[in-house]
């Protein structure tokens, strides 16, 4: 579960007893010199929208935010900026033009990020709201059948990566096909280990199998070496979007 914590202040803020969750709307007092300052623990892979807005008439306050990474190297702390918006320009009708938005942002590590919310050049006085929302990009539906199996279908982006983590015990055999259903995608299929390793791969399956397209991909009988979870990654060879289905089998070996 995604956890905001609410800091206010510049230097040394204390961690305020505010919990915010995912689709809850918080109201917040914002002074001149004295942007609001929130931390969230996300989880690798997460995406996330983010929206400040003025509740002031006429959109008064032109607000500004910024999404920071504290759990790499960076400028300032240890941190580096993620995302930053000053107007939103999403066409979104219930905002003002001078209020700000960051939509899609994946989180590359498990760890806290840091919120900074402020006016532009720091002189908005009065009220406002910020929304914090966890977004599947990827219109994910999972479907359970015998022995386990697993039928995965969605929407692919463009240039985006979709995972997803697989159990599997020891000894097993993992069969798993990912078909292009829009004519539009050239599926690549990868598997990776609890540690991030790359171990198993395929492009265009070439089995022979009337039930797949030349471009569908294939991973066949991949032997499991240890019980644990493990990542696939789905992608276009040419970051193409499309629909996609992922069918995930067991067997024993």
């Amino acid at each position: 579960m995604l956890l905001l914590v609410l800091f206010i202040g510049i230097a040394g803020a204390q961690e305020s007893s505010e919990v915010l969750l995912p689709g809850q709307v918080r109201l917040l007092d914002l002074q001149a010199n004295q942007p609001i300052f929130l931390t969230f623990e996300g989880q690798a892979g997460q995406v996330v929208n983010l929206t400040f807005r003025s509740l002031e008439a006429e959109g008064e306050i032109d607000t500004v935010l910024e999404i920071r990474d504290r759990s790499g190297d960076g400028d300032r702390n240890g941190d580096r900026r993620l995302a930053y918006n000053d107007n939103h320009r999403t066409g979104r009708d219930d905002l003002y033009a001078s209020d700000s938005a960051i939509t899609g942002v994946r989180l590359p590590a498990h760890g806290r990020y840091t919120v900074r919310l402020d006016s532009y050049g720091s002189i908005g006085v009065g009220r406002v709201e910020v929304l914090l929302e966890v977004v599947d990009l990827f219109e994910t539906m999972v479907q359970e059948g015998e022995n386990g199996d697993l039928m995965v279908s969605g929407v692919l982006p463009r240039w985006q990566v979709f995972r997803y983590t697989v159990e599997a015990e020891d000894g097993a055999l993992l069969t798993i096909t990912a078909r292009d259903r829009s004519g539009t995608l050239d599926p690549y299929l990868r598997l990776f280990d609890a540690n991030g390793r790359l171990i198993a791969s395929n492009d265009d399956h070439g089995t022979g199998s009337v039930t797949l397209d030349v471009l569908d991909a294939q991973i066949q009988n991949f032997e499991v070496a240890v019980s644990d979870e493990y990542s696939l990654a789905l992608s276009d060879l040419l970051g193409r979007a499309g629909r996609f289905e992922v069918a995930i089998s067991r067997s024993e070996s």
